[in-house]
């Protein structure tokens, strides 16, 4: 295969905007569509490779195999493993668990699966996953896997059948792409169904390039530039991702493959030393930027600066050389490393990362690193609900009386609406029930508010989830008890209470004072609607939110900075953000009878000027998160539900 150098440069063009969006860089809000860039690059190489080898006749899946081990497996396990290493000095335990499962599945090439399962690509947490990026490699390695026996098996009934073949399942995964956006984002970004087709576009490109030569187009690959350029700048975690929005990027890389070769200007461009030598050691800047950024973010307890940033790059590129250098060009060696080794070291590395995952994972992040006092509240990361994946994540309610019961095997005389805030009481309760022989539905779904508001304003639309949930509690008498709780304050405020507002001020919302009280209206409105079905109302009011992750964020201070460090929630922002809907609450009259929970009077302490919520109580964590109760949190809400 004739060497592109323009190729080398290309690569270059995806990795540093990956990284510099990796960095959190708001000018390259779309740096994550070089991704799709190497996508491209890689089915067009493989397949290049694969269709010479076929002319050949020195095709071998196992040879093949065997190419992609020395590429790919060296570097990234030795990336793994020191990224475990640094993990047992910075990251709590809860992070460190998680990373073991990650090493986990990047073992069995599915951590694209394991990401997709536990969050989303944009969320603020995937920051701090040192393997997030994984994902894509492990849609590679699944290509890898799956392609050559396709290759293999269609080939026989000659190029055109492969051809068509390909743009079928292109077609296909695209279409795909484009329905799996609207009904499961996730699953679109992470999943190779959905990918694939830009793969496979790379692979159309080399059976086109293997029958006839293009000759260099400076327009066509000036315009693929910019293509490339237009998706690196101006898209955003807004845009749907993967799409039809992907062809941009990946039409821009393919007509760059057809066109910018021999003399054209494009093909000089990307030809010069600087990108060239960044895109030979592309990989090895991909491996290592996000452990980088991960660990620099774990280390800081506030946001990283800029000279943080660019002491990340320079270790980013000097670790990304040597890993190049040292780890990569050896391996990818057979004169160095023969056959039977590398077979040795990947099948021996794959279960080592497997053995040294699963113990991580089993000793839940090794929490005795740390003090007993720290441990303690380390554990509230972990105290949530065991069937919220089950009973919480529901996307059909036609069926309600399928839903998770809670208590005993009776016939439910109670009902939890909610969405997570009322999850968060799901296993407390479950307890309580249970002591009674009684029980409870659990109806607090994901994103079942009582309502959606439009943007920043009033403006609203029903919600089905919830409207649904009143139909059942009319028609089932057995029912007589509702607990209520809700995310309220997001609701009326439209965002998160984070660390960038622990010092609330008004110009820190985009929600008006004016539109907050019509908003704290109309959720009545909506709570009102069971009170006028003849249901007692166990109403829980807004839970103090603490605008960090407690447990997380007290046990990396003990383990990094102070041993004693304890956090409080201001009691007077708690107050401003929840007044309005607080206010409402407290004087609405409901037909039915009703029973106000205070989370605040249980967790806060209140002066004239000013007091505060406390995060942990007893030695323990109060929180599991930055705003949801832990298990020990809620027991306290729960016991207050049924004393008299």
């Amino acid at each position: 295969m004739k060497y592109r150098p323009e190729i080398d440069g290309l690569r270059a063009v995806a990795v540093i905007p990956v990284i510099l969006f990796h960095s959190g860089s708001k000018i390259f809000s779309g740096g994550f569509v070089g991704v799709d860039i190497f996508f491209v690059i890689s089915g067009y190489l493989i397949t290049t490779l694969l269709i010479q080898d076929i002319y050949n006749n020195f095709f071998s899946v196992i040879n093949f195999y065997e190419r992609r081990a020395r590429r790919i497996l060296p570097a990234l396990f030795v990336m793994v493993i020191f990224t475990l290493f640094i993990g047992w000095f910075i990251l709590t335990p809860y992070f460190y668990r998680d990373l073991f499962q990650t090493s986990v599945s990047v073992a069995f090439f599915l951590s694209n699966v394991l990401l997709y399962i536990k969050s989303g690509y944009f969320s603020a947490i995937s920051e701090l996953k040192p393997l997030l990026h994984t994902w894509s490699l492990s849609v590679e390695e699944q290509f890898y896997i799956l392609f050559p026996i396709f290759l293999l098996v269609i080939w026989r009934f000659g190029e055109k059948v492969v051809f068509w073949s390909i743009m079928f399942i292109i077609i296909l995964s695209l279409t795909l792409s484009e329905w799996m956006w609207r009904n499961d984002d996730s699953a679109n970004f992470y999943l190779l169904p959905t990918r694939i087709w830009e793969l496979l576009l790379g692979s159309v490109a080399a059976l086109i390039l293997q029958k006839h030569q293009f000759k260099g187009n400076d327009i066509i690959s000036i315009l693929g530039l910019l293509a490339i350029f237009y998706g690196i700048f101006f898209f955003s975690e807004e845009t749907p991702f993967p799409s039809v929005y992907a062809l941009l990027p990946v039409l821009g890389a393919l007509s760059l493959i057809f066109f910018a070769n021999e003399q054209s200007v494009t093909a000089k461009l990307l030809s010069n030393k600087i990108l060239v030598g960044i895109g030979l050691i592309s990989y090895s800047l991909y491996l290592w930027h996000q452990p980088v950024f991960s660990f620099m973010r774990h280390l800081k307890i506030d946001e990283p600066n800029n000279y943080d940033f660019i002491l990340s790059f320079i270790i980013i590129f000097i670790i990304s050389y040597l890993s190049w250098k040292f780890v990569e060009q050896p391996f990818r060696n057979k004169q160095k490393i023969g056959k039977l080794f590398i077979w040795i070291f990947s099948i021996s590395s794959l279960i080592c990362l497997c053995l040294i995952g699963y113990i991580g994972h089993k000793k839940l992040g090794f929490p005795e690193r740390l003090s007993l006092e720290t441990q303690a509240i380390s554990k509230g990361a972990f105290d949530k609900n065991p069937r919220q994946r089950e009973c919480h994540f529901k996307d059909e309610y036609d069926n309600l009386e399928k839903s998770c019961i809670l208590g005993a095997n009776v016939k439910p005389n109670y009902a939890l609406i909610g969405d997570s805030h009322g999850d968060m009481f799901a296993h407390e309760l479950h307890k309580k029930l249970l002591s009674l022989n009684l029980a409870s539905y659990n109806f607090a779904f994901s994103q079942c508010t009582p309502i959606h508001f439009k943007n920043n304003t009033s403006n609203h639309y029903s919600n089905k989830c919830f409207q649904k949930i009143i139909k059942f509690l009319e028609t089932n008498e057995n029912i007589d008890t509702v607990i209520v709780s809700y995310r309220w304050s997001t609701l009326i405020t439209g965002k998160g209470y984070g660390v960038e507002n622990l010092k609330l001020k008004e110009n820190h919302l985009n929600v008006t004072q004016d539109i907050m009280k019509r908003r704290a209206a109309i959720v009545l409105s909506k709570i009102e609607e069971i009170s006028k079905i003849d249901k007692k109302i166990i109403l829980i009011y807004p839970v103090p939110e603490a605008g960090v992750d407690v447990p997380n964020f007290i046990t990396k201070q003990r383990m990094l900075y102070d041993k004693e460090f304890l956090y409080e929630i201001s009691y007077k922002d708690y107050i401003n953000r929840n007044r309005y809907l607080i206010e409402q609450f407290d004087k609405a009259e409901f037909n039915y009878n009703i029973k106000r929970i205070y989370p605040n009077k249980i967790f806060c302490y209140k002066k004239i000027d000013n007091g505060f919520c406390k995060t942990v109580l007893k030695g323990q964590s109060l929180y599991s998160d930055d705003d949801h109760l832990s298990n020990y949190g809620a027991s306290f809400v729960v016991s207050s539900i049924f004393h008299k």
